[in-house]
């Protein structure tokens, strides 16, 4: 048989492998360790393992007045007058008598006002992570928040509206109503938040005061809404309600005994305890020891100067007689080493009303063709700004005796036809006088003063020597607004309340009269009268408003008179 023959010469005992085929299965499984550690860590912080958690209470605490009900689980709602703590899922209403406070894990003091509801969404404390979230279904809410530095970890707080969602920062203190966020103190850029068919986060800033947008409005249109604070702004009522009721639950804390080491832990130079303040803000000043990490005065940080061991802090103050300050020396674990407790009364009487010198006195109306035209007056003592008409002088400065203000057509606050210029005098703590009023007409013919007013000390007509007769034609007189009748009820919101109180008179009236007062614009056979009931002109406040309208003939015999109420609730 043939047999195939075999080729002779070497053979390779092996293939030889290549250098990187070799490391593609090393690369592999470094790739599949890493996603799984990845996908570990996810699982971890869905499962909140390394972020241990816990739900904490909220503390409600009523005001000691009025009802505040409470819904535990989505029960029916019940009254509770003592302390209670409320979890996620409950809610908690007040009726028109009453507030609330609540207090959270973290420290921050959230107070509700009267007529509002709100429900706990979230409480939650984590080793490094916390959050809270309120849904406040109707009424308004102001809320204050420790310093970053009062609470370890990171935490968020949300409050959510009809009308919008907002983030709260660490060191605010914000007034949230449906229609505007009020922001007076803010760490970082503020207090974010979002509003239906807007995609992007609108932001108020410290001092700013935001009016929530309508939900077709586009992001441009939204900050139209964004407004400063002005250094004359008036807080609301309830805003600095809150202030002095936190201030008040402080100050009634149990002072800590001083440890041995520490008896000068802490001091106040200024104020001094019992001081009378004439502003609307007061600088704390002190200095403390070593032990010392961080000074609180009213539940704010103040600025710490660490060479000189001293620390300083300007705070509003409410509008109150007697204003509790405390102040806190705390460690580097937030603990309170030592506490100061002062007291200051605040000086809250108006100054006196603004004379007008020119061109003719107060309540004098005045003729001219001239299209710019100076308006002087003098000051009362211890005006520290002028406003006419809403716009605050400029150049007026604290201690000034005499004032001017320039009409022109061209700065479009003097127009053809009637102008009325209401002045008032403010103090130093933000009260205002009552007004100086002049009405000049811009029109042809000879110039001067069409009938004059009172002196240029802004004295008022007095009906103490006129007539007190029954009325000659009762039932003549009669209101048509801003409600007609005898009554108007109104709520009283952050920039207050202004009406216009309109009626009708009899032929033969020769003048009207409004709480002893001649109104100065009313002339004899008019058939209409209206005056002006304004917060900012103080001819109208908080509560229950009478005014007395009084309807006179030429020998002065009352025609008619009619009482009118305006009730002037908050929100």
């Amino acid at each position: 048989m043939l047999r195939r023959r075999h080729r002779t010469g070497p053979y390779p005992l092996a293939q030889t492998r290549s250098p990187v085929r070799a490391l593609i299965p090393l690369a592999a499984a470094a790739v599949a360790l890493l996603i799984l550690l990845w996908a570990g860590k996810a699982l971890l912080s869905t499962l909140q393992f390394g972020n241990a958690v816990q739900r904490t209470a909220v503390v409600l605490r009523g005001d000691d007045r009025g009802s505040v009900s409470v819904s535990l689980n989505g029960e029916d709602p019940r009254v509770s007058d003592s302390e209670l703590k409320l979890y996620p899922g409950d809610s908690v209403a007040t009726d028109r008598g009453a507030a609330a406070t609540l207090e959270l894990f973290d420290g921050s003091i959230i107070r509700i006002d009267r007529g509002s509801a709100l429900t706990i969404e979230e409480s939650v404390l984590g080793a490094k992570e916390s959050a809270f979230a309120l849904a406040m279904e109707r009424g308004s809410a102001w809320i204050r928040t420790p310093e970053s530095v009062a609470f370890s970890g990171t935490v968020l707080r949300t409050i959510e509206t009809a009308t919008y969602t907002a983030q709260i920062p660490s060191g605010a203190e914000v007034y949230l109503t449906e229609a505007a966020i009020e922001v007076y103190a803010a760490d970082g850029v503020g207090v974010t938040f979002r509003v239906p068919d807007i995609d992007e986060d609108l932001i108020a800033g410290e001092g700013q005061k935001f009016t929530i947008p309508t939900e077709d409005a586009t992001l441009e249109e939204a900050y139209a809404g964004r407004s400063a604070l002005s250094s004359d702004f008036a807080a609301s009522a309830f805003v600095a309600e809150s202030r002095t009721v936190i201030g008040v639950r402080t100050s009634g804390d149990a002072r800590p005994a001083p440890r041995s080491d520490s008896l000068e832990t802490l001091t106040v130079t200024s104020p001094v305890d019992g001081a009378t303040i004439t502003s609307a803000t007061v600088d704390v000043t002190g200095a403390y020891a070593t032990t010392v990490d961080t000074v609180r005065v009213n539940g704010y940080r103040a600025q710490m100067d660490m060479e000189k061991r001293t620390y300083a802090i300007e705070i509003s103050l409410p509008d109150a007689e007697s204003i509790p300050v405390t102040v806190e020396a705390l460690d580097k674990n937030g603990l309170v080493l030592e506490k100061e407790l002062l007291t200051l009364k605040r000086d809250r009487t108006p100054p006196g009303k603004p004379g007008i010198i020119a061109p003719a006195a107060d309540g004098a109306t005045f003729k001219t063709n001239n299209e710019e035209l100076e308006i002087r007056g003098s000051a009362p003592r211890g005006t520290a700004g002028i406003i006419v008409n809403d716009y605050r002088l400029q150049l007026f400065e604290t201690g000034d005796t005499e004032w001017s203000y320039l009409a022109s057509t061209k700065l479009n606050n003097f127009t053809q036809g009637e102008n009325i210029y209401r002045i008032v005098a403010v103090s130093e703590a933000g009260f205002r006088s009552d007004p100086a009023v002049l009405t000049i007409i811009l029109g042809q013919g000879d110039e001067g003063v069409i009938s004059a007013g009172s002196s240029s000390a802004g004295a008022t007509t007095s009906t103490g020597a006129l007539p007190n007769n029954a009325p000659t034609k009762p039932g003549t007189l009669t209101i048509t607004a801003p409600s007609a009748g005898l009554e108007h009820q109104a709520t009283l919101s952050g920039t207050g309340a202004e009406f216009l109180i309109e009626g009708n008179v009899p032929s033969g009236t020769a003048s009207v009269w409004v709480n002893d007062y001649k109104l100065q614009l009313y002339t004899a056979g008019k058939t209409f009268f209206n005056y002006i009931a304004s917060t900012g002109l103080n001819t109208l406040k908080r509560g229950s408003n009478t005014y007395e309208i009084i309807i006179r003939d030429t020998e002065g015999k009352i025609l008619d008179r009619v009482t009118y109420t305006i009730i002037l609730s908050v929100q």
